[in-house]
């Protein structure tokens, strides 16, 4: 026994070990008990202090309490009631315990995307869970017994949600089903946007309901911000103390056993938006609010059913306009808006570079810039999103087959690294079987066969997996210049739901392949799909364009307009992608990090002859409060074709001219001038100025000398 004590160094262990710091204090306080009581009969005020004496021994500033700084810090949130010196005895008497452990809460929780200066509300707030709710059930639809496809209008969403989500804590695609077969009287409706169940619930309300309080208390509005308040509380606070304590000034409404569950309660995590954005601004013309739309957005025709992206995104909405007022408030200095802006620090250090060098290069030039164009690097294998899409397929596929029940593996073996062939993928991804016509495909003869684009490429450049097939000829779909017709998809439906359950088609696959049930591209969609070629959607871009905006188009002229002195222009990088491919001016990360320069100029290119071409689509892309233009209604049968073409296909042509007749892409010239440019090597590197102190900005290869400390003899 002791020689197995040995060898695990665990022998008459001395008790004044950091391990003893498991127990606070065990062996410090008894000694000095034991101190202080044999030298109180010498001293006397050591038994009057006894428990002053002993807090210094015990006491532990609390963590929500933080720095005990006295004037205003930049690292301290405490609330002090009086001014005091603080003490490990009077830290209660001078610190609002309650409200630094909220504020300490809220300096840790983010900042709303699109109204910066605004708290996010927690994950499970009442509030937000209804947003949520909302959110998903807005973009749900059904199949009638006639097999028409329709949504939701008003007063069915809020039936929905009283009849189904107030009574179940998940709601599940068969549930809905049923509700529709008992309510609307369909023999077999088929929910279409949601695959076994909901991902969104009541979560906090069930919880209320369990604990004992009535549906009566939750439901009435006036107790909205009291409930609210509740969750915050149960989120914000871990001590049981200090809930007992927050919660006490709800005694009048709520029981004493109803307080005491509650105190047991406790919610974690906080949503992505604030009770500002969902409920606090208003569209100007119809006085509703963002959760109002979401709750009923009927149209005349047809129901509209946007949800939050597509209402912030709305130009005939105010809430693009109000966001964008609120995004950036360029009185502060270009540090501090910066770090009030969302996203990781690495981000926000080089949207601060990138600001610093825009201002730099103007004192250089001595004027402000016609055109600035900001492009965000896409996602890399350094995000979530990026790391999922970078799976190995072979571990993917093998998942879904098992899940589709194929022997298709078994018979036709293969490795992860024959997967990266595309063609290959597609042909486990379809089980071997032709997309549109279901017949079988042979895998050694797979170069003979066609890769069909579902939306085509005359109307996106979208080369994802998503949009493309399989299939022994591409005369099989239909009409080339639209997806794939109601023949085809009536015949090919039950298999394409297969491989969809099975996960080997994601959702935005199969309603691309279907989209013939809900009459093909609209003209509406042909022109959606050349603005998401356009338009930059992330709003940390959006953020960055605002500060350039305001810092140099501050003036306004003598009607309150804005004087547009510099256009800010947000594109996505798959545009310069896409141009690269094109003009075959490709990239090569490996050699250099030239490529970072060569990609801004390349922006500059592509944006510049862009806004000549489509001057009228300036607005879609360009910063600010331009005169809102819309392409559908204002554009003539004749021009259509021209804009619902791929955006970028003017580049393949020798040249081409603006609407005054001027030259603004001569391909032989202007790819001569860009090659040229490419082939300079002069790059300016640009790097943060840094001073460090301390002992170890100190140090060096040389051995230490004799200390300046030491006195000589």
């Amino acid at each position: 026994m002791f020689l197995e004590k040995i060898e695990q160094e665990d022998f008459l262990r001395k008790q004044r070990t950091f391990d003893n710091g498991v127990i606070p204090h065990q062996i410090h306080l008894k000694e000095l008990q034991a101190i202080i009581k044999q030298q109180a009969a010498y001293y006397p005020f050591l038994a009057e202090n006894q428990e002053k004496i002993e807090s210094l021994v015990t006491f532990r500033i609390p963590y929500y309490v933080g720095p005990l700084a006295k004037d205003n810090s930049r690292f301290a949130w405490l609330e002090r009631t009086t001014d005091a010196a603080i003490r490990p005895w009077n830290l209660q008497e001078n610190i609002d315990v309650a409200n630094s452990a909220v504020k300490f809460i809220e300096k840790m929780t983010n900042f709303d995307t699109y109204l910066p200066e605004e708290k996010v509300l927690p994950k499970h707030s009442m509030i937000y869970e209804k947003y949520m709710v909302y959110n998903e059930l807005t973009k749900v639809s059904y199949t009638d017994d006639r097999g028409i496809v329709q949504n939701f209008n008003g007063q069915e969403k809020l039936a929905i949600f009283n009849r189904l989500f107030k009574v179940e804590r998940k709601v599940t695609r068969k549930m809905l089903e049923n509700y529709l077969s008992n309510v609307f009287g369909l023999e077999s409706p088929e929910v279409n946007g949601i695959e076994t169940s909901f991902n969104a619930s009541l979560k906090s309300y069930h919880d209320f309901i369990k604990l004992g309080i009535s549906e009566e208390l939750l439901n009435d509005p006036k107790n909205e911000e009291m409930f609210e308040e509740i969750v915050k509380i149960l989120t914000v606070f871990e001590d049981r103390k200090m809930i007992q304590a927050q919660l006490s000034k709800y005694s009048d409404l709520l029981s004493k056993e109803i307080l005491k569950k509650l105190e047991r309660r406790h919610y974690t995590g906080w949503g992505r938006f604030s009770k500002k954005l969902l409920v606090g601004i208003r569209d100007k013309q119809s006085q509703k609010t963002i959760l109002d739309f979401l709750m009923s957005d009927d149209g005349v025709k047809k129901n509209r059913n946007r949800n939050l992206m597509q209402l912030i995104s709305d130009k005939d909405l105010s809430f693009k306009e109000i966001i964008e007022k609120a995004s950036v408030d360029i009185s502060a200095g270009i540090d501090e808006i910066v770090q009030g802006l969302p996203g990781s620090p690495a981000i926000k250090k080089g949207i601060l570079q990138s600001l610093k060098i825009v201002q730099e290069l103007v004192g250089i030039m001595g004027y402000a810039p016609k055109n600035i164009v900001i492009e965000m690097a896409r996602e890399t294998q350094t995000t979530a999103r990026g790391r999922n899409s970078s799976k190995p397929r072979l571990k993917k596929l093998e998942e879904a087959i098992r899940e589709l029940k194929s022997d298709i593996l078994k018979e036709d073996p293969v490795t992860n690294a024959d997967l990266q062939d595309d063609r290959l993928y597609l042909y486990y991804l379809q089980n071997g079987r032709d997309m549109y016509t279901g017949k079988p495909l042979d895998i050694h003869k797979l170069s003979q066969y066609d890769i069909d684009h579902i939306v085509p490429q005359s109307f996106i450049t979208d080369n994802s997996l998503d949009n493309r097939v399989l299939v022994t000829s591409a005369g099989n779909r239909g009409k080339s210049d639209d997806v794939p017709s109601i023949d085809v998809v009536r015949n090919r439906k039950v298999f394409w739901n297969s491989l969809h359950r099975a996960k080997l088609i994601s959702d935005k696959k199969l309603n691309n392949l279907t989209k013939a049930e809900r009459g093909g591209l609209t003209e509406r969609d042909k022109l959606g799909f050349i603005k998401r070629q356009l338009v930059e959607t992330r709003q940390i871009t959006k953020n960055v364009a605002g500060i350039l905006h305001q810092q140099f188009n501050a003036e306004k002229d003598s009607e309150g307009k804005t004087i547009f002195k510099t256009q800010i222009i947000t594109l996505k990088s798959a545009l310069t992608s896409r141009f690269r491919q094109m003009t075959k001016l490709y990239k090569v990360r490996e050699i250099n990090d030239y490529h970072h320069a060569h990609d801004a100029y390349l922006n500059g290119v592509v944006a510049n002859a862009l806004l000549k071409v489509y001057p009228k689509l300036a607005p879609e892309f360009v910063y600010g409060d331009y005169h809102k233009f819309d392409l559908f209604k204002d554009n003539k049968a004749t021009e259509k074709t021209r804009f619902y073409s791929n955006i970028m296909r003017f580049f393949d042509t020798d040249r081409r001219a603006d609407e005054n007749g001027e030259i603004v892409w001569h391909k032989e010239r202007d790819i001569k001038t860009i090659k040229k440019v490419l082939g300079y090597h002069q790059m300016n590197i640009v790097k943060k100025v840094e001073v460090q102190t301390g002992g170890f900005s100190k140090e060096s290869i040389l051995p230490k000398g004799p200390s300046k400390k030491t006195n000589s003899a």
